[in-house]
């Protein structure tokens, strides 16, 4: 249980500074969202690895899944609050996704094509299920 709760300090810690730096970076225009997802899963290692060990299982299907889960579970998470948080620190909503540029995040490009409740129950969707399905697998 402490490694879960050492995970989420370091996911926190994370989305933080990725939420400040791009941030900072939204004014020039200049975020890379491709250097930016390499950057913020380096830092999520610590994280992934928390969540990971855990998991007792050796067999080659087991530990693919439990890899599975993980980054699913961290990914959902991610997307749905690192938005939400960035969107309110620049004084927008929630679900807000910008206008449609050429160096929007893919991400973004998805979420552009749905309406804010799509987009929720898109998220928390996600997060049930991996959430639900990480639960199952620490048991």
């Amino acid at each position: 249980m402490l490694g879960i709760l050492l995970g989420i300090l370091v996911f926190i810690t994370v989305m933080y500074l990725d939420v400040q730096s791009d941030y900072k970076r939204l004014e020039s225009n200049t975020i890379n969202h491709s250097r930016g997802a390499w950057l913020r899963t380096l830092g999520l290692i610590p994280a992934f690895g928390c969540f990971y060990f855990p998991l007792d299982s050796l067999t080659f299907g087991h530990i693919a899944l439990k890899i599975f889960i993980v980054a699913g579970l961290l990914f959902s998470w991610w997307w749905e609050f690192f938005d939400g948080w960035l969107n309110l620190k620049r004084g927008k909503s929630w679900r807000y996704n910008g206008s449609d540029d050429d160096n929007d995040a893919k991400t973004d490009n998805i979420l552009q094509k749905l309406n804010p409740t799509q987009q929720a129950l898109l998220k928390w969707g996600l997060i049930i299920l991996f959430t639900t399905s990480y639960i199952i697998l620490i048991k």
